[in-house]
């Protein structure tokens, strides 16, 4: 990756970029990103502003040759944002390979595209996903709701040990992943929706669905909406399985839940080495 790295910089250099000013909202290089799977493979990718002259354009061009140069870079995207959000908005373009990388954990083979959240410490991954599966304590009958999946990656581990999981994503992006993963492993007692679980729009979606015995949920750094607090309480499902990078609004929504709910087990994964950060499973047993 450092050698990757390197060259797109010689690029910057060679092509006179200009990179990205927060606060004065111009620079044309946003972001550069570089994923590298466990099978070897890597993709990067580039978040720039709109491109406004020759030298920009160049410089893409001369991007996308990087594929030619470096035979484990399987993929090479480019995305635009324009907006003041650190999320891009897209479009995205495919300059070299294919849409996305390869990874394997727990035995099945996941595809990641430039615009799908996966957790980013693989080497420890197979261990967090261990202990979320543990935590849920499934029955062969159970079903259950894998709520911000992602790409998949606990739904269709969960899949395995239970009759049927609704997994709900509202990127789009990660639910074509998500069905894309579970008919590249044979993985059929799986149903992917793609909702925003912050909108009491998608509880018409759940509403309809067979109601959870477990429900899994591993929501952003900002934690759960009040809405979908309030949704639980109404399904009020055996256990809830609550994966957190941020305890403190993990803490702040299991207390919304208590009520309903007792914490029984709270066990923290350092998926971030060497900072403060870590991600928190915290059980929670209905009442």
């Amino acid at each position: 990756g450092n050698a990757l790295l390197a060259a797109v910089r010689e690029l910057v250099i060679a092509c006179s970029i200009s990179c990205d000013d927060q606060r004065q909202r111009s620079g044309f290089l946003r972001n550069v990103i570089i994923r590298r799977s466990g099978l070897g493979e890597m993709m990067l990718v580039l978040i720039t502003r709109s491109p406004r002259d020759e030298a920009d354009r160049l410089f893409l061009e001369r991007c996308a040759e990087l594929g030619a140069r470096f035979s484990d870079v399987q993929s090479i995207v480019w995305g635009i944002n324009d907006t003041l959000s650190p999320v891009p908005p897209g479009p995205f373009t495919l300059l070299s390979g294919r849409e996305y990388i390869r990874e394997k954990v727990t035995g099945i083979e996941f595809r990641i595209s430039a615009q799908s959240f996966f957790q980013a410490n693989v080497p420890n991954l197979e261990r967090f996903v261990t202990a979320v599966l543990d935590a849920a304590h499934l029955a062969p009958t159970d079903v259950v709701w894998d709520l911000y999946a992602g790409t998949g990656t606990l739904t269709l581990p969960l899949a395995q040990r239970c009759t049927h999981v609704i997994g709900v994503e509202s990127n789009v992006a990660a639910t074509r992943d998500a069905r894309a993963n579970a008919e590249r492993n044979g993985i059929t007692n799986v149903t992917f929706i793609t909702a925003d679980l912050h909108d009491r729009s998608a509880w018409g979606q759940l509403d309809i669905v067979s109601e959870p015995h477990v429900v899994v949920l591993d929501p952003p750094r900002a934690g759960m909406h009040p809405h979908l607090t309030e949704y639980l309480r109404q399904r009020l499902p055996r256990r809830i399985v609550y994966v957190s990078c941020n305890p403190a609004t993990q803490a702040r929504d299991v207390a919304m839940l208590n009520h309903a709910y007792r914490v029984v087990a709270v066990q923290p994964i350092d998926m971030f080495p060497q900072t403060y950060h870590v991600e928190s499973i915290a059980v929670l047993e209905r009442r």
